[in-house]
């Protein structure tokens, strides 16, 4: 059942024919310029997508959005806002399509296959990812900002793959990336990375696995901006800190490691905390 909405809608109001309640299960579209969803809970089906975002500046408030084939997906010609809203159990939490973005405040991914999977521009600011096999899938560009990502329980906690955009960068500013099931971010082929003031630790890989073929630059604190991340703790140690299979030069000062100078694991990222082809200059380390 598909429902599609030009103008506002929420619990109060009376659903348009067909008929798509309050815990319907159906696809609702959100078509007109602003249209908002807010105070709702929409059940989708496992062949079908729950919201379709696909006006201009659409809106999706206070909602709860569950057991889709995907939960939202954005395809907005301005950025779709999700705020205060819950996705849970979906096999794609949100999608936003390449050409097109999505702003996330105080949104909760639970329990996804994957919580997001981002091919345009996403901007994400004190959202939580938990227990999705795949917290974030990343094509575009992404900045996360007091965001908790935690137990992405089969991947990376942010796992990138072919730039989708002619210059994809991944900027991650007091953000926290904790148990996940490889490396904390993977930065790959196209991708750049910026991460000031955040937590990657206790993650099964490395906190930081760059790809042989990623282009930078990679920038994890310079002597003018030094980092101020943990990528090791002696409570809550990764795989190892920065694996750089690249030949890229790294920055990475003014971090914490397990040890410092942290202890280096070679060209093949083994045994230590900090290795790789390319060079990392961990100066200033604590």
């Amino acid at each position: 059942m598909t429902t599609r909405l030009s103008s506002s809608f929420g619990p109060a109001e009376r659903p348009p024919t067909p008929a798509c309640g309050n815990n319907g299960s159906c696809t609702l579209w959100l078509e007109g310029i602003r249209a908002q969803l807010h105070s709702l809970t929409v059940t989708g089906t496992t062949d079908s997508d729950a919201v379709y975002a696909t006006g201009a500046a659409n809106a999706i408030v206070n909602s709860f959005i569950h057991d889709a084939k995907e939960g939202i997906v954005c395809s907005s010609s301005a950025p779709t806002t999700i705020i205060n809203t819950k996705v849970s159990q979906n096999r794609r939490g949100i999608a936003v399509l390449a050409g097109y973005g999505a702003y996330l405040s105080n949104v909760n991914l639970l329990n996804n296959d994957d919580g997001i999977s981002n091919y345009g521009r996403l901007i994400s600011t004190d959202t939580t990812y938990d227990q999705n096999n795949k917290a974030i899938v990343n094509f575009g560009s992404l900045t996360l900002t007091r965001d908790v990502i935690r137990n992405s329980l089969r991947d990376d906690g942010v796992a990138s793959f072919s730039c989708n955009l002619d210059n994809c960068v991944m900027s991650l500013n007091e953000t926290s990336i904790t148990g996940s099931g490889r490396h904390g971010i993977h930065v790959s082929a196209g991708f750049g990375l910026k991460v000031r003031n955040s937590k990657i630790l206790g993650n099964q890989g490395f906190a930081i696995n760059v790809d042989a073929k990623a282009t930078g630059p990679i920038d994890l604190g310079t002597s003018n901006d030094l980092g101020n991340n943990s990528f090791s703790a002696k409570r809550q140690a990764n795989g190892g800190a920065i694996c750089n299979r690249s030949t890229i030069a790294a920055a990475a000062r003014g971090n914490t490691f397990l040890t410092c100078p942290p202890k280096n694991a070679g060209v093949s990222c083994t045994d230590g905390e900090v290795g790789g082809a390319g060079t990392v200059d961990v100066s200033g380390c604590l």
